[in-house]
């Protein structure tokens, strides 16, 4: 049998950090080692706990680490081998293409149903990219939208 995927999922609202850890237990071969509120309790945990996936939302202010893209960077320069499920509201395409310059490769928006992020996490934990479908939408608007445009 095969070793369960671990994640750790940060979100500073109560109930979307429930609301993801319910829909990864619908998952079977996911297990969530540990949940974080805030940048400076990710941090800690991301240095204490085994994880192979982190899930986290985008906007969590109020932590030593910062919250958005200086996170995202902070992340990816010391964990760069831990794949990242981004949560977010937000569908800006500077920001999501930003985030994939960081090294992301899978971004859930927390409108879509909570299924994906299931399927976010057993994507990136093979090494695949994920956009749940209302990221996607975005980002094919904002291709779309260059293809004219010499950038």
């Amino acid at each position: 049998m095969q070793d369960p995927v671990r994640v750790v999922v940060a979100d500073d609202h109560p109930v979307i950090l429930f609301g993801a850890e319910q829909a990864l237990l619908k998952f079977p071969g996911l297990q969530v080692v540990a949940r974080a509120r805030q940048s400076t309790e990710l941090v800690k945990v991301l240095q204490t706990v085994a994880c192979d996936v982190l899930v986290t939302d985008l906007a969590m202010p109020g932590g030593q680490y910062g919250d958005g893209l200086p996170l995202i960077g902070y992340l990816r320069r010391n964990f760069p081998d831990l794949p990242i499920v981004v949560l977010t509201m937000l569908e800006n395409a500077a920001l999501l293409k930003r985030l994939s310059e960081l090294g992301v490769t899978s971004v859930v928006n927390k409108s879509d149903d909570l299924s994906h992020i299931g399927l976010a996490v057993q994507h990136v934990s093979r090494n695949l990219e994920y956009m749940s479908p209302s990221v996607k939408a975005s980002l094919d608007t904002l291709r779309m939208n260059a293809g004219g445009k010499n950038e």
